[in-house]
Protein backbone atom coordinates (compact mmCIF):
# COMPACT_ATOMS: atom_id res chain seq x y z
CA UNK A 1 0.00 0.00 0.00
CA UNK A 2 1.20 3.15 -1.11
CA UNK A 3 2.83 5.93 1.71
CA UNK A 4 -0.08 8.53 0.68
CA UNK A 5 -2.51 5.80 0.91
CA UNK A 6 -1.22 5.01 4.41
CA UNK A 7 -1.39 8.27 5.43
CA UNK A 8 -5.15 9.18 4.19
CA UNK A 9 -6.36 6.13 6.27
CA UNK A 10 -4.96 7.38 9.32
CA UNK A 11 -6.44 10.61 8.91
CA UNK A 12 -9.83 9.44 8.57
CA UNK A 13 -9.60 6.53 11.46
CA UNK A 14 -8.24 9.45 13.63
CA UNK A 15 -11.02 11.89 12.52
CA UNK A 16 -13.77 9.08 13.75
CA UNK A 17 -12.03 8.71 16.79
CA UNK A 18 -12.12 12.57 17.50
CA UNK A 19 -16.29 12.73 16.62
CA UNK A 20 -16.37 9.78 19.35
CA UNK A 21 -14.29 11.89 21.72
CA UNK A 22 -16.34 14.66 21.38
CA UNK A 23 -19.95 12.96 21.47
CA UNK A 24 -18.86 11.59 24.38
CA UNK A 25 -19.17 8.22 23.11
CA UNK A 26 -15.56 7.17 24.12
CA UNK A 27 -14.98 6.37 27.63
CA UNK A 28 -14.07 9.35 29.89
CA UNK A 29 -9.87 9.98 29.61
CA UNK A 30 -9.88 7.82 26.84
CA UNK A 31 -7.21 9.40 24.23
CA UNK A 32 -7.29 9.07 20.21
CA UNK A 33 -4.39 6.52 19.66
CA UNK A 34 -3.92 8.16 16.20
CA UNK A 35 -1.55 10.72 18.03
CA UNK A 36 0.95 8.66 17.84
CA UNK A 37 0.84 7.92 14.40
CA UNK A 38 3.81 8.87 12.61
CA UNK A 39 2.75 10.49 8.89
CA UNK A 40 4.76 8.19 6.35
CA UNK A 41 6.96 10.40 3.99
CA UNK A 42 4.91 10.97 0.61
CA UNK A 43 6.93 10.15 -2.95
CA UNK A 44 4.27 8.08 -4.90
CA UNK A 45 4.01 10.69 -7.56
CA UNK A 46 5.29 9.11 -10.92
CA UNK A 47 5.48 12.00 -13.18
CA UNK A 48 5.62 10.26 -17.14
CA UNK A 49 4.86 12.74 -20.06
CA UNK A 50 4.30 11.34 -23.75
CA UNK A 51 6.70 11.38 -26.08
CA UNK A 52 5.78 13.01 -29.58
CA UNK A 53 5.88 9.82 -31.22
CA UNK A 54 3.65 8.43 -28.36
CA UNK A 55 1.77 11.33 -28.92
CA UNK A 56 0.98 10.81 -32.68
CA UNK A 57 0.48 7.03 -32.49
CA UNK A 58 -2.21 7.76 -29.33
CA UNK A 59 -4.16 10.27 -30.77
CA UNK A 60 -4.28 8.44 -34.63
CA UNK A 61 -5.75 4.90 -32.56
CA UNK A 62 -7.68 7.15 -30.54
CA UNK A 63 -9.53 8.07 -33.93
CA UNK A 64 -9.72 4.79 -34.81
CA UNK A 65 -11.66 3.61 -31.57
CA UNK A 66 -15.24 1.98 -31.51
CA UNK A 67 -16.01 5.05 -29.19
CA UNK A 68 -16.53 8.14 -31.44
CA UNK A 69 -15.77 10.34 -29.16
CA UNK A 70 -12.66 8.86 -27.41
CA UNK A 71 -10.14 11.46 -29.33
CA UNK A 72 -12.32 14.37 -28.45
CA UNK A 73 -11.90 13.04 -24.54
CA UNK A 74 -8.20 12.69 -24.56
CA UNK A 75 -8.07 15.76 -26.91
CA UNK A 76 -9.21 17.79 -24.42
CA UNK A 77 -7.25 16.23 -21.55
CA UNK A 78 -4.13 16.75 -23.91
CA UNK A 79 -4.65 20.49 -23.97
CA UNK A 80 -6.57 21.90 -21.35
CA UNK A 81 -5.34 19.66 -18.84
CA UNK A 82 -8.26 18.71 -17.30
CA UNK A 83 -8.40 16.09 -14.64
CA UNK A 84 -10.57 13.00 -16.03
CA UNK A 85 -13.62 13.58 -13.75
CA UNK A 86 -13.62 17.19 -14.73
CA UNK A 87 -14.28 15.97 -18.54
CA UNK A 88 -16.53 12.80 -17.41
CA UNK A 89 -19.04 15.93 -16.00
CA UNK A 90 -19.16 18.02 -18.58
CA UNK A 91 -22.48 19.40 -19.86
CA UNK A 92 -22.70 20.64 -23.39
CA UNK A 93 -24.19 24.17 -21.68
CA UNK A 94 -20.38 24.38 -20.06
CA UNK A 95 -19.03 25.69 -23.34
CA UNK A 96 -19.55 28.93 -25.04
CA UNK A 97 -18.34 27.91 -28.95
CA UNK A 98 -19.59 31.28 -30.26
CA UNK A 99 -17.54 33.40 -28.60
CA UNK A 100 -14.75 34.88 -30.56
CA UNK A 101 -12.35 33.16 -28.03
CA UNK A 102 -14.16 29.66 -27.00
CA UNK A 103 -14.20 28.48 -23.68
CA UNK A 104 -15.13 26.11 -21.38
CA UNK A 105 -16.91 26.90 -17.47
CA UNK A 106 -15.66 23.64 -14.96
CA UNK A 107 -17.50 24.22 -11.96
CA UNK A 108 -16.79 21.71 -9.54
CA UNK A 109 -13.06 20.89 -9.44
CA UNK A 110 -11.30 18.91 -7.67
CA UNK A 111 -9.81 21.28 -4.84
CA UNK A 112 -14.04 23.39 -5.36
CA UNK A 113 -12.63 26.16 -6.98
CA UNK A 114 -14.42 26.96 -10.42
CA UNK A 115 -11.72 27.53 -13.55
CA UNK A 116 -12.14 28.46 -17.11
CA UNK A 117 -10.43 26.26 -19.99
CA UNK A 118 -9.53 28.20 -23.13
CA UNK A 119 -10.61 25.57 -25.71
CA UNK A 120 -8.34 25.60 -29.10
CA UNK A 121 -9.85 25.39 -32.64
CA UNK A 122 -9.12 21.63 -32.71
CA UNK A 123 -10.97 20.75 -30.16
CA UNK A 124 -13.60 23.76 -31.01
CA UNK A 125 -14.00 21.39 -34.21
CA UNK A 126 -13.85 18.10 -32.82
CA UNK A 127 -16.73 19.38 -30.23
CA UNK A 128 -18.82 20.77 -32.90
CA UNK A 129 -19.11 17.50 -34.65
CA UNK A 130 -21.35 15.94 -31.68
CA UNK A 131 -23.06 18.62 -30.22
CA UNK A 132 -26.28 17.68 -28.06
CA UNK A 133 -28.58 18.88 -26.01
CA UNK A 134 -27.57 22.09 -23.24
CA UNK A 135 -27.84 19.68 -20.02
CA UNK A 136 -26.69 16.74 -21.62
CA UNK A 137 -23.02 15.32 -20.59
CA UNK A 138 -20.72 15.69 -23.30
CA UNK A 139 -19.44 12.19 -22.68
CA UNK A 140 -22.49 10.55 -21.70
CA UNK A 141 -23.13 6.35 -21.46
CA UNK A 142 -24.76 5.65 -24.36
CA UNK A 143 -27.48 3.23 -21.86
CA UNK A 144 -27.87 5.86 -19.38
CA UNK A 145 -27.70 9.50 -20.75
CA UNK A 146 -26.79 10.67 -17.15
CA UNK A 147 -23.89 8.77 -16.22
CA UNK A 148 -20.57 9.02 -17.65
CA UNK A 149 -19.31 6.95 -20.66
CA UNK A 150 -17.05 4.20 -19.35
CA UNK A 151 -13.92 5.29 -21.64
CA UNK A 152 -11.51 2.43 -19.90
CA UNK A 153 -11.65 -0.37 -22.35
CA UNK A 154 -11.30 2.35 -25.74
CA UNK A 155 -8.58 3.70 -23.47
CA UNK A 156 -6.58 0.68 -23.04
CA UNK A 157 -7.12 -0.67 -27.01
CA UNK A 158 -5.83 2.98 -28.01
CA UNK A 159 -2.68 2.61 -25.14
CA UNK A 160 -1.84 -1.10 -26.79
CA UNK A 161 -2.77 -0.27 -30.52
CA UNK A 162 -0.66 2.79 -30.11
CA UNK A 163 2.61 0.61 -27.96
CA UNK A 164 2.11 3.29 -25.56
CA UNK A 165 3.40 1.49 -21.81
CA UNK A 166 3.21 2.73 -18.30
CA UNK A 167 0.67 5.36 -19.26
CA UNK A 168 -2.53 6.87 -16.86
CA UNK A 169 -4.72 9.08 -18.30
CA UNK A 170 -3.91 11.27 -15.37
CA UNK A 171 0.09 11.51 -17.32
CA UNK A 172 -2.07 13.73 -20.51
CA UNK A 173 -2.19 16.54 -17.79
CA UNK A 174 1.33 15.78 -16.97
CA UNK A 175 2.10 16.21 -20.57
CA UNK A 176 -0.07 19.41 -21.09
CA UNK A 177 1.87 20.94 -18.71
CA UNK A 178 4.85 20.03 -19.78
CA UNK A 179 3.81 21.44 -23.62
CA UNK A 180 3.15 24.66 -21.91
CA UNK A 181 6.45 25.04 -19.93
CA UNK A 182 8.13 24.36 -23.52
CA UNK A 183 6.00 27.19 -25.26
CA UNK A 184 7.85 29.34 -22.27
CA UNK A 185 4.71 29.60 -19.86
CA UNK A 186 5.28 30.76 -16.12
CA UNK A 187 5.05 28.04 -13.63
CA UNK A 188 1.90 30.62 -11.89
CA UNK A 189 0.32 30.01 -15.69
CA UNK A 190 0.71 26.52 -15.40
CA UNK A 191 -0.69 26.14 -12.12
CA UNK A 192 -3.86 28.30 -13.04
CA UNK A 193 -4.66 26.39 -16.42
CA UNK A 194 -4.24 23.19 -14.32
CA UNK A 195 -6.22 24.39 -11.06
CA UNK A 196 -3.93 23.85 -8.90
CA UNK A 197 -4.03 26.27 -5.62
CA UNK A 198 -0.38 26.66 -5.04
CA UNK A 199 1.80 29.11 -6.64
CA UNK A 200 -1.88 31.10 -6.75
CA UNK A 201 -1.92 35.04 -6.35
CA UNK A 202 -5.02 37.09 -5.52
CA UNK A 203 -8.11 35.69 -6.81
CA UNK A 204 -9.52 37.54 -10.22
CA UNK A 205 -12.89 37.32 -11.94
CA UNK A 206 -13.44 34.91 -14.64
CA UNK A 207 -13.02 37.96 -17.20
CA UNK A 208 -9.31 37.86 -16.00
CA UNK A 209 -8.71 34.66 -15.32
CA UNK A 210 -10.25 33.76 -19.06
CA UNK A 211 -8.25 36.47 -20.63
CA UNK A 212 -4.57 35.59 -19.40
CA UNK A 213 -5.03 31.76 -19.53
CA UNK A 214 -6.48 32.10 -23.06
CA UNK A 215 -3.35 34.05 -24.00
CA UNK A 216 -0.82 31.42 -22.85
CA UNK A 217 -2.86 28.68 -24.73
CA UNK A 218 -2.84 30.53 -27.58
CA UNK A 219 0.50 31.57 -27.59
CA UNK A 220 1.52 27.66 -27.40
CA UNK A 221 -0.73 26.89 -30.49
CA UNK A 222 0.92 29.05 -32.14
CA UNK A 223 4.45 28.41 -31.36
CA UNK A 224 3.56 24.82 -32.74
CA UNK A 225 1.96 25.61 -35.96
CA UNK A 226 5.04 27.69 -36.51
CA UNK A 227 6.82 24.74 -37.10
CA UNK A 228 5.67 21.31 -39.10
CA UNK A 229 7.45 19.36 -36.43
CA UNK A 230 6.62 21.97 -33.29
CA UNK A 231 5.50 20.19 -29.78
CA UNK A 232 1.59 20.60 -30.66
CA UNK A 233 1.56 21.54 -34.29
CA UNK A 234 -0.09 18.27 -35.34
CA UNK A 235 -3.17 19.57 -32.91
CA UNK A 236 -3.64 22.84 -34.67
CA UNK A 237 -4.98 23.66 -38.21
CA UNK A 238 -2.33 26.30 -38.84
CA UNK A 239 -5.09 28.99 -40.81
CA UNK A 240 -6.98 28.70 -37.41
CA UNK A 241 -4.71 29.83 -34.60
CA UNK A 242 -3.12 32.73 -37.22
CA UNK A 243 -6.33 33.75 -37.02
CA UNK A 244 -7.11 33.23 -33.32
CA UNK A 245 -7.25 36.51 -31.81
CA UNK A 246 -4.44 37.48 -29.84
CA UNK A 247 -6.56 38.99 -27.01
CA UNK A 248 -9.30 38.31 -25.13
CA UNK A 249 -12.28 41.10 -24.74
CA UNK A 250 -14.83 39.14 -23.03
CA UNK A 251 -15.68 35.92 -21.35
CA UNK A 252 -18.94 35.02 -19.31
CA UNK A 253 -18.62 36.12 -15.67
CA UNK A 254 -20.91 33.33 -15.12
CA UNK A 255 -21.97 29.46 -16.49
CA UNK A 256 -20.86 29.52 -19.90
CA UNK A 257 -23.82 29.19 -22.19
Amino acid sequence: MAPATINRYAAALAAVLTWAIKKRIAPRGWENPCKGIERRPEDNEVVRFLSESERVALLSECKKSVWSKLYLFVLIALTTGARRGEIERMRWGDFALGLEQPVCSVNKTKNGDRKVLPLVPAVVEELRRHMGAPTALVFASKRRPDVAYNHVPSWHRALKGAGVRNCRFHDLRHSCASYLAQSGATLLEIAEVLGHRQLSVTKRGPRQIASRLFNVVVAWARSAARSASGTLAMFFAINDVRGFPASISSCPSRKCQ
